[in-house]
């Protein structure tokens, strides 16, 4: 239970009252294909959390020319509608701009899970999903190739 003081400003109170209505909010963050949105799904299923991956709030919201100031604002009025009481952002904040202006306007978040993933890992992730870099193939697969060839 948060107590708020009300013997000071009426701005004030009313700033605490809005942070206090605002969900807990946690946030994933890492490189593509390090597993941020298969965690972020078993978290929340476990913990009945909700999930919102910013990429997609962009998209969603017709943000993508946006500046980063205007899709951090959308997405703190999101969160001010929000009535899960957790909240799990995957994939934000994206810029160190992004985290001030988030934590200045709305609140800190709880936790924070930066998941890291070796570049040859993520790369084979990504090429699984179809989804990887033209001319880049990772020592693994690589390997892999070779011992297939060699077997055969």
């Amino acid at each position: 239970m948060k107590t708020i003081d009300a013997n000071r400003t009426a701005l004030e109170v009313y700033e605490d009252a809005r942070q206090a209505m605002l969900p807990q909010i946690q946030c994933i963050v890492g490189p593509k294909a390090s597993g941020k949105t298969t965690l972020g799904r078993a978290l929340c299923q476990r913990t009945n959390m909700k999930l919102i991956n910013f990429s997609d709030f962009v998209v969603e919201e017709g943000l993508t020319n946006a500046d980063e100031e205007t899709t951090t604002m959308a997405l703190i009025r999101r969160l001010a509608a929000e009535i899960t009481p957790r909240v799990l952002l995957e994939d934000f904040p994206t810029s160190e701009f992004q985290a001030k202006f988030f934590v200045k306007n709305c609140v800190a978040p709880s936790h924070i899970f930066h998941l890291s993933c070796g570049k040859d890992e993520c790369q084979e992730r990504m090429i699984n999903l179809g989804q990887g870099e033209d001319g880049y193939l990772a020592s693994s697969i690589l390997s892999k190739r070779i011992r297939e060839f060699n077997e055969n």
